[in-house]
């Protein structure tokens, strides 16, 4: 079953890469989200945002959309200054990882989490980091942690099969491929359904 694994084996910066673009996107909507579900925030929230005042954490954002490296310093600022504490710390830990920095990253995304136990976000790019250090379980963990905040994320899923396939837990894996082809569009549908077909193949030549 060694062939299975390798030939799915996913580094989670590679997705981070297919996704830079829509995760700003996402970063951005879900800070505002947050911030208009909170009590008597809505006035203000678009005072803020539509009106024009940028407070430190809305200018990280904006460097952030530019791939500014001061972006970095920007959310230590809101850090600072209270503002949307455990969104900051997940963006900044998200650049640090990024930039190589992967135990700085850990130590934001927990700073986020202890902040925040449902921060979704944090709670996925810290299982990408367990991950990638080669330590599924505590990988595991925080993708279904993750996953019990928001389920229909085609990365975490396709992670999260991934996974599944290294502890080769495979009917696990080929139900999250299929929930994750539900999402993704016809070309991604089409590799993870050859995958589905490759994994079931595998499995009935080994007997298992």
């Amino acid at each position: 079953m060694g062939e299975i694994i390798s030939f799915h084996e996913v580094r989670s910066s590679n997705l981070l890469k297919l996704d830079t673009l829509n995760g700003r996107v996402d970063r951005r909507r879900s800070y505002v989200l947050r911030q208009l579900a909170k009590p008597n925030s809505y006035i203000q929230t678009r005072i803020r945002l539509i009106g024009g005042e940028v407070s430190p954490f809305e200018q990280a954002l904006r460097l952030d959309d530019q791939n500014d490296p001061r972006a970095k310093d920007w959310y230590r600022k809101a850090i600072e200054q209270s503002e949307a504490t455990a969104d900051a710390w997940c963006n900044l830990g998200i650049l640090e990882s990024g930039s190589g920095w992967k135990n700085r990253a850990k130590h934001c995304f927990l700073q986020a989490i202890r902040l925040e136990p449902r921060h979704f976000d944090a709670q996925f790019h810290l299982a990408n980091l367990y991950f990638d250090a080669g330590d599924l379980v505590a990988a595991k963990l925080h993708y279904e942690l993750a996953q019990d905040v928001s389920d229909d994320y085609p990365p975490l899923l396709y992670q999260l099969g991934s996974l599944l396939l290294m502890e080769q837990q495979y009917g696990a894996a080929i139900k999250i491929f299929w929930k994750y082809a539900s999402l993704v569009d016809d070309v991604k549908r089409d590799r993870v359904r050859a995958l589905i077909r490759k994994v079931r193949s595998a499995v009935a030549m080994d007997g298992t």
